[in-house]
């Protein structure tokens, strides 16, 4: 009497392993072009350097607002006003609505596109960057720390180039010099 188990059994022990490597084989196969495929461009950039893969072009990325954000920024260049400068904070949907199939309802990009289409007003306006607030909490753990002066006036630069620059103190999340904070809520 045989008490091996039975046929099936033993294919179907099998299974996960054909699949794994089918699996593997499958997802290997999508690094073909990088591995020197027929549309894959190389190029070196500097003599002595190993070539890079080359990608598609960057390119403007054309909006219906252009035109309006072209004569917005006309507009603030011939009114001979101090340019502005406008902090962008992280934009998000608090509506709520959320589907677990779809996602949200609304874009989660909003600071993008704010710092997008500010970015289209040419050198009329400086944007400050507040969706990545990494700098922000390392200047505030700084802060905390009490590393970031000592509230004295100090030499930077050499010879005729040296000059006295102030102690400025941070107050933490703010932006120095800036008229405007955007955020979303």
């Amino acid at each position: 009497m045989n008490f091996d188990r039975p046929r099936s059994l033993r294919r179907a022990a099998k299974l996960p392993a054909t699949f794994g490597l089918i699996l593997a084989v499958l997802s290997l196969a999508g690094c073909e072009p990088l591995l020197g495929g027929a549309t894959t461009k190389f190029d070196k950039v500097g003599q002595g350097e190993a070539p890079v893969v080359i990608g598609p072009p960057v390119r403007d990325n054309y909006t219906p607002m252009n035109e309006a954000l072209a004569c917005l920024a006309h507009q603030i260049e011939v009114s001979n006003k101090p340019h502005l400068t406008i902090a962008v904070d992280d934009i998000k949907d608090y509506t709520g609505q959320y589907n677990i199939n779809q996602g949200d309802a609304i874009t989660q990009g909003g600071s993008l596109m704010v710092m997008s289409a500010l970015g289209k007003l040419g050198g009329t306006v400086n944007v400050a960057d507040r969706f990545n607030t990494d700098v922000a909490q390392m200047e505030l753990s700084f802060m905390n720390q009490r590393e970031l002066g000592d509230g004295q006036t100090h030499v930077v630069g050499a010879g005729h180039d040296a000059k006295q620059v102030p102690w400025i103190p941070y107050y933490g999340g703010s932006i120095i010099g800036s008229q405007y904070y955007i955020t979303g809520g």
